[in-house]
């Protein structure tokens, strides 16, 4: 059956949608999605709470950390300074004021400090003194309160020089439960001292004149200095004469200067002569310092400049073609020289020279005096003297004259008790000068000394023995042993060595002995070397010894046999530095020396 089609209206259309696709509260939802999801209210309330519990937490964290360290403090609770002098001078006593005080609202629980000085601060006295060591544990301080610790101290320092002193403090609020710090730091530039010195001399002088300087060094504080010392630096070519007081030290020109009280002064006087190498302008510095345990701090030095003027007369002595300081061996003869002249206008009469040799201690010289090898001088004790009686050419220099005068010394082949190992060479010279109008003048010149030092000697040998057939025979092996041996000498001895080389035809076996160091051998240089570190001068000897083996052949009948090439000995003087060497001959099969083997060693058939 067709039913007849029946047309609904718009509005019916709608309803029924509406019945279709409503909801339960009758609401139409948004068609133009695609999809849609439910939220749960209560996931919603989680969420935010936990997000409100999270921020609370940080704040909260924050909050106690800001206020635990004090970041929301009012200010700085504590108001701390160091008063210093305006002026510090090395050497004088001096006041530090460390102040404190309590400016925040709260009380302070706890307050300490501690005085960090570098060791050029020297502590005197502090007032309150300090709870330990340098530290002072002030305890609570109220609102408002404040207080003082002051500090005196003197500085031993060098001039000029900087340096600082620190205070460094510690103090809690009294609504906190953390420390605080802080630290003041004061500057302290030492340009200036207690102690001052001045040198007086000639602004000219003559060569061979006698000059003097002196040497003031003066407290000019109101409190005592201690712990003083001068040092003078004279120029290498013063030779002096008198030195007053006495120096404290042979090898330096220094004192030890006992306290000088307020305004004191110490007084040095040096006299002596320029020598003739000298000419031009000279100096002669003073240094005056302070003593802190070894150590030298300078406070002040000053000098004296002179201008020095050549004489008439030029001179100089020689020891093997130098005036410096020198080594000799034992047993060498040193061939020493003198050149003279006038370099003046003037003529010069009655010269007169004077080498004298110096050894110190009060020790004999090292030296085999002979007259045949004095130049036609004289000796008495260690000095030699040239006058016009020995060498007419010396009783009138005219103007542009010179001369030269040679001789030698021998040096000792051995240093006996009570003999120096070295001595000091110095020329001086008497003449008189002659200036048309006016008296003849007599003048004194000299020259700088220099020293000469004795090497000490290497007494060291080599010896062979054998071990087998002796002779040795052709086609047999016969085993040696080589023997080095040291005494020890005149100094100590360091970085000693023996070397050889041996020959093609002997074979190393590789026993070896040494009572000190070490024997090493290269196969391929066959350079065998025993080498030690030091051999002591109150050590008796040393030695030692390696083996080698021959096998002689048809053709070396009869011959001997070298075992070992020249030996070198090395070494260096402890004393003097120079490097000493001597060398000992080849060694062969005769084993000559050795008296427990048979003489001959020439090969047998």
């Amino acid at each position: 059956m067709i039913y007849p089609k029946q047309h609904r209206s718009s509005k019916e259309l709608r309803e029924e949608l509406r019945h279709i696709y409503a909801e339960r509260d009758g609401n139409i939802p948004d068609l133009t999605k695609l999809d849609r999801r439910n939220e749960s209210r209560v996931t919603r309330i989680l969420i935010r709470a936990i997000l409100v519990l999270f921020v609370l937490s940080l704040a909260s964290w924050g909050g106690f950390f800001l206020w635990s360290k004090g970041m929301f403090i009012e200010g700085k609770p504590l108001l701390a300074s160091i008063d210093a002098p305006m002026k510090i001078r090395s050497g004088e006593p001096m006041e530090y004021a460390i102040r404190y005080q309590n400016v925040g609202r709260v009380p302070l629980a706890s307050l300490e400090f501690k005085l960090n000085a570098p060791p050029s601060f020297h502590l005197i006295s502090a007032d309150p003194p300090p709870t330990e060591g340098t530290s002072w544990t002030i305890g609570s301080l109220t609102e408002g309160s404040d207080g003082a610790v002051i500090v005196k101290g003197v500085f031993l320092s060098e001039v000029p020089s900087t340096s600082a002193l620190q205070a460094f403090f510690t103090y809690r609020p009294a609504n906190f439960s953390s420390d605080f710090q802080e630290i003041l730091t004061s500057q302290a530039v030492i340009s200036d001292s207690i102690i001052t010195s001045a040198v007086t001399g000639p602004g000219q002088a003559a060569v061979g004149d006698e000059t003097t300087y002196t040497i003031n060094i003066q407290n000019v504080s109101q409190a005592p200095a201690e712990h003083l010392k001068c040092q003078v630096v004279l120029p290498q070519d013063f030779v002096t004469t008198s030195v007053i007081p006495a120096p404290s030290a042979q090898d330096i020109l220094s004192w030890t200067i006992p306290p000088l009280k307020a305004n004191g002064i110490a007084v040095f006087t040096i006299k002596g002569r320029y020598t003739v190498a000298a000419s031009g302008e000279q100096s002669v510095t003073a240094k005056a310092g302070i003593m802190d345990k070894d150590a030298f701090l300078l406070q002040t030095q000053s000098n004296a400049k002179t201008d020095v003027k050549g004489g008439n007369i030029s001179f100089r002595v020689t020891a093997n073609g130098a005036d410096a300081a020198q080594t000799a061996n034992l047993g060498d003869t040193i061939n020493a020289s003198i050149s003279y002249g006038n370099n003046g206008d003037d003529t010069v009469q009655d010269l007169s020279l004077f080498l004298q040799l110096d050894p110190p201690d009060q020790k004999t010289l090292p030296v085999e005096w002979d007259l045949k090898t004095l130049g036609n001088g004289t000796r008495k004790n260690n000095t030699i003297t040239w006058d016009k009686t020995s060498i007419p050419a010396l009783a009138v220099l005219l103007p542009k004259a010179a001369g030269t005068i040679d001789f030698q010394f021998p040096i000792h082949s051995t240093i006996k008790e009570g003999m120096a190992d070295q001595f000091s060479v110095k020329l001086s010279a008497t003449y008189s000068q002659s200036v048309i109008g006016a008296k003849l003048t007599k003048r004194t010149v000299t020259t700088s000394p220099f020293t000469i030092s004795v090497n000490s000697n290497i007494d060291a040998k080599a010896s062979v023995s054998g071990i087998g057939p002796l002779p040795p025979k052709v086609g047999q092996t016969t085993a040696y042993r080589i023997h080095w041996d040291i005494k020890s000498g005149l100094h100590s001895l360091r970085d000693l060595s023996f070397s050889t080389n041996l020959p093609p035809e002997v074979k190393w076996t590789e026993k070896t002995t040494a009572s000190a160091g070490r024997i090493t051998f290269d196969p391929a240089t066959r350079l065998v070397v025993w080498a030690m570190d030091e051999l002591e001068k109150d050590k008796i000897a040393a030695d030692a010894s390696f083996e080698v083996s021959v096998t002689p052949q048809k053709k070396e009948i009869g011959s001997f046999l070298k075992l070992t090439n020249a030996t070198l000995v090395e070494a260096t003087d402890d004393e003097t530095s120079s490097r000493l060497s001597k060398g000992i001959d080849i060694l062969t099969t005769e084993l000559s020396g050795q008296d427990i083997v048979p003489k001959k060693g020439a090969v047998a058939p």
